[in-house]
């Protein structure tokens, strides 16, 4: 249900997870990550059957929920997916060995014993509550995040109201660390010492990366961080933090598979990149060469021309990747050159002797950059958020949508702020299974089981597109969320269209030690 497409419907998917969360400065060297938020969103039009590009297919199935009627019936199917996890988990007997040692799927493990002096695996935990920590923007120039957390408030206070997790309810405390990275540590320090929480979620990427080492020698489970950025997919180095949302090392992978699917017939394709000369265009650039690298057979060569970061025209690098003449342009930047870099595309004579060109997702507000580039931007293709907005129209009436739109409306709260739906139903929903799954684990409610859970889950996301699992496996795979759509722009009508049904590439995104500013793995 949650990820179902209903094309004769105009719809409006807002890239929550991909734009929304995570906005200006917070990729490394004067980048941004998921730069534009407010704007940064893919209007989704009807696909007209037979009408030139709009129709063409991608690959892969859709698994809906279609006969899903009441949220009962919801709740029904995950607590059978939850005691899924929980079998598999124990009959492989994951968990905390003789020697101290945390052991998971996929050759996962974590000495407990290197925890601090004085750590405790139920540290937060009282005999009726659960104390969760979240340190994000109330104020300042983000203050708009405050909406995040009563979101996931309204989620878990309906929960509480019917028995919690085994018996506790979820206490759920807030710091302000207003999208500054020298301040969330001082925010962590203070809800640490007062508050003493089981787990504590972080907020953007500048505050994640800001603790999440500290977090990790401390023991302390970090899950579920709002960012895109890679660090936050350690399992080795960072086992305790996780992310939730789509990546940007996930959307270079889904470029490489659109290549495959639609190129792969006509021998490898020469691949010219345009690339932010930062931390954020590295990402991009080292997850691509890696799948470049491991496919041969569809990627002859991959060019890359950088640009700094303060530029507003890419007029001399698009010309210098067209000196090669690719056969596939992809742009790996953000901000004004995402633009300038469609524009110079057709002033090269690139767009129309490209096989296809491609934006990050960061750059697909209509408003802010494709109308500006006019006709340039007709036919450039964008991966989707991955993510079904409670504003979507097309998903007016699934089911885990109209149940989140009531419990909205019913704490008096207006379900059309977008980060009120995703802290109700993209994070609160998925805080709520894994606690869940960790309760049901032998030895119960523990911050190792929490670990386990956030490992070894394989559960279905209500507001994921329909088809991508929400899953992970221990050290092989960190990433929760790895599928999505394609969609194809129309300048005239300035709206996107899906190309297709989600794709999922579940286990395909390479992990990443962060160490000075480059993925080691």
């Amino acid at each position: 249900m949650g990820g179902s497409t209903n094309r004769g419907r105009l719809g409006r998917i807002v890239g929550v997870a991909a734009c929304l969360l995570l906005s200006t400065a917070a990729c490394g060297g004067g980048g941004a990550d998921r730069e534009g938020a407010a704007d940064a969103t893919i209007t989704t039009l009807p696909v007209v059957e037979g009408a030139d590009a709009r129709s063409t297919p991608s690959s892969g199935t859709t698994v809906v929920d279609d006969d899903v009627e009441t949220i009962d019936d919801l709740e029904a199917r995950w607590a059978e997916r939850r005691a899924a996890v929980v079998a598999s988990l124990s009959a492989d007997s994951y968990g905390i060995d003789e020697r101290n040692v945390l052991v998971g799927p996929s050759q996962f493990s974590v000495d407990l014993s290197a925890c601090p002096t004085g750590w405790s695996d139920v540290t937060g935990l009282t005999d009726t509550t659960i104390t969760i920590g979240l340190v994000l923007p109330q104020s300042g120039d983000q203050a708009t995040f405050n909406d995040l957390w009563l979101g996931m408030k309204v989620y878990f206070d309906r929960v509480n109201a019917s028995g919690g997790i085994a018996g506790r309810t979820i206490r759920l405390v807030t710091r302000d660390d207003r999208y500054d990275p020298a301040t969330t540590p001082t925010a962590l320090a203070d809800m640490l010492a007062t508050d003493n929480p089981f787990y504590v979620t972080t907020v953007g990427t500048p505050g994640s990366l800001a603790v999440y080492s500290q977090l990790n020698k401390g023991c302390i489970p970090q899950p579920f961080a709002a960012t895109s950025h890679p660090a936050l997919a350690d399992p080795v180095a960072h086992p305790w933090s996780t992310g939730l949302q789509l990546s940007y090392p996930t959307e270079a992978v889904l470029w490489g598979n659109w290549l495959k699917q639609n190129l792969g017939g006509t021998g490898p394709v020469s691949v010219g990149a345009l690339v932010i000369d930062n931390d954020f265009g590295q990402i991009y650039a080292d997850a691509f060469q890696q799948w470049a690298d491991a496919n041969p057979d569809v990627v002859s060569e991959v060019t890359v021309v950088r640009h700094a970061p303060a530029v507003t025209s890419v007029a001399k690098e698009m010309a210098k990747l067209a000196e090669g003449q690719p056969q596939v342009l992809l742009a790996m930047t953000n901000g004004p050159a995402c633009t300038s870099a469609m524009q110079e595309a057709a002033t090269a004579g690139l767009a129309a002797t490209a096989l296809v060109r491609f934006l990050p997702s960061v750059c697909t507000g209509a408003d802010a950059y494709m109308s500006p580039a006019g006709p340039a931007a007709d036919g450039v293709y964008a991966v989707g958020p991955g993510v079904v907005s409670l504003n979507d129209p097309a998903h007016a009436e699934d089911t885990f949508v109209r149940f989140a739109v009531e419990q909205l409306e019913a704490a008096d709260l207006d379900p059309t702020r977008e980060l009120l739906g995703v802290g109700f139903g993209q994070y609160g929903w998925a805080h709520v299974e894994i606690l869940r799954i960790a309760a049901a684990l032998p030895g119960g409610l523990t911050r190792s089981n929490v670990l386990l859970a956030l490992r070894g889950a394989d559960l279905v996301h209500p507001l994921v597109d329909g088809g991508v699992r929400f899953a992970t496996s221990g050290a092989a795979d960190a990433y929760f969320v790895e599928g999505a759509a394609y969609n194809r722009y129309d300048a005239k009508v300035k709206g996107w269209y899906p190309q297709g049904s989600a794709i999922d590439l579940n286990g395909s995104s390479p992990a990443c030690e962060w160490v000075r500013g480059i993925c080691q793995r």
